[in-house]
């Protein structure tokens, strides 16, 4: 009697379990699985986890029944050493996030080194390759910015701990350094310029001439590096392997370029200069201003020796006064001013202003023809300047100097 009870509360038992896992674990016709479905219906993909899936998918994973303030992970996996938490050779995760909520995540990988034991090597948050046996298109990631009407973008990455404002809609957005070691295609670069970013606006006072001067340009050619500290080579963190190392390049050495313009090198983690070349742009401009007073001084001077105008066939003296460019210009300590007074001006000054119209200094000239008046850098702070010559009361004519210190 007693081991029929006992066969029969077996029975009992095994059919409550049977209908626990019946409740839990659904198999359709086809041998498709379903886990914990939702409804009666018979699961659709491989294997369905909380939803029926689709045909067209072998797995799938839905999350349902959590608040949307609260962490749901369709599918988590953590991977410790050199193990691979989740590893597809094809069609690998399709990921999807929908709902009401401040952040949605549609597939999220992370990878920690700090387990015991596993002090060095590689992290790797998503991983995506392509094998060489395809013969279309293969992309190891792709990010679309797509059926949005707010700001986004396809690729985010960051060295900061986690996302960010984006202003607009990018196919990729990078905040902190970014480093490509191949060549980089663009249409157009457009650097940030906008002067409401900008504090302490000066002008540029420095002799930029004598340091281009200075600068000597080259022509070179790449090549591998060994690391000082285990003599490896390290030219993979710096050239890709399609680099062509025959190819004939032009520029600067950094070294050289960092003693005349320190704030244009920059130095990597790993002790390796670079130059900011975009930079030099205005540095160049500079030049070429200088380049045109200095012109302009020379054509002073060949107007000084011969003081008559260039047009007046008659040789005979101007009618009316004139005003040449100062020479030198730049200038450092002292510079002169040329100019010429007609018989018919009865008096003549030659005024210097600052660029906000302030008179600085006034030069009376006595004599008549040609003449000079030599101007010294004085208590001039360096900067541009304007000097003028008066004749009667009137303006002649108004040009520019520079004081550079």
């Amino acid at each position: 009697m007693k081991t029929k009870i006992r066969l029969f509360t077996t029975l009992i038992i095994v059919y409550a379990f049977l209908s626990s896992v019946n409740a839990q674990l659904r198999v359709s016709s086809a041998g498709n699985v379903g886990i914990c479905l939702p409804d009666t219906a018979a699961p659709l993909s491989l294997l369905a986890v909380g939803n029926k899936g689709k045909t067209n998918s072998r797995f799938s994973v839905i999350q349902t029944g959590k608040s949307a303030s609260s962490a749901q992970y369709g599918i988590y996996s953590e991977l410790t050493f050199q193990t691979l938490g989740i590893h597809s050779s094809i069609s690998s995760i399709y990921g999807t996030a929908s709902g009401k909520c401040n952040k949605l995540v549609g597939v999220s990988g992370y990878a920690n080194n700090t387990y015991s034991g596993f002090s060095s090597g590689r992290a790797i948050g998503v991983y995506g390759a392509v094998g060489k046996s395809l013969s279309g298109w293969g992309y190891g990631v792709v990010g679309l910015m797509t059926q949005s009407t707010g700001y986004g973008t396809g690729i985010f990455g960051t060295n900061e701990a986690s996302e960010s404002y984006v202003g607009g809609r990018y196919a990729g957005y990078f905040k902190g350094e970014t480093k490509v070691n191949g060549d980089f295609y663009c249409n157009s670069i457009t650097t940030t310029s906008d002067a409401r970013f900008k504090t302490n606006i000066t002008e540029v006072r420095e002799n930029v001439m004598q340091k281009l001067q200075a600068l000597h340009p080259i022509q070179f050619n790449w090549q591998q590096v060994k690391d000082e500290h285990n003599d490896t080579t390290v030219e993979k963190m710096y050239f890709s392997d399609d680099t062509d190392y025959d190819r004939l390049h032009y520029g600067f050495i950094a070294q050289d370029v960092q003693k005349l313009f320190p704030n244009l090198v920059h130095e990597d983690a790993d002790g390796y200069l670079g130059v900011n070349y975009m930079e030099l742009i205005p540095i160049l401009v500079q030049a070429i201003q200088t380049l045109s007073y200095e012109l302009e001084s020379l054509n002073a001077i060949s107007k000084i020796q011969s003081p008559y105008r260039q047009d007046n066939m008659s040789g005979s003296e101007p009618s009316q006064a004139v005003l040449y460019q100062n020479i030198p210009n730049p200038f450092t300590i002292d510079t002169k001013i040329a100019y010429f007074i007609p018989n018919n001006i009865k008096n003549a000054t030659l005024h210097i202003y600052d660029l906000n119209g302030s008179l600085l200094a006034e030069y009376p000239i006595t004599s008549l023809g040609e003449g000079s008046t030599m101007v010294s850098s004085g208590t001039l702070d360096a900067g541009m300047y304007l000097y003028a010559l008066i004749a009667d009361g009137q303006v002649v004519d108004t040009k520019h100097m520079i004081l550079t210190k």
